[in-house]
């Protein structure tokens, strides 16, 4: 009975290690992502168009077609 108790102990401390090390993995993967991300955005940007980076309205409320009508870019002229 008291080798059954230790195993289950055991057992337990050992799975209770792996887990850490899982949940240490993923949150390392994690952060290694966030910055692979924010190191590629900066050479991304470079590739976009100043004026593609935002959608132009007059409305409080985004129409998200607005962008692809020409009157709201020229309205002004």
């Amino acid at each position: 009975m008291q080798c059954k108790a230790e195993i289950t102990v055991l057992s337990n401390e050992i799975e209770k290690n792996i887990v850490k090390a899982a949940i240490k993995v993923v949150e390392d993967e994690t952060a290694a992502l966030a910055n692979c991300f924010q190191m590629s955005v900066k050479t991304i940007e470079h590739h976009i168009h100043p004026f593609q980076q935002f959608a132009s309205t007059c409305y409080s409320e985004v129409d998200h077609n607005s962008h692809l009508d020409m009157a709201t870019k020229i309205s002004e002229v």
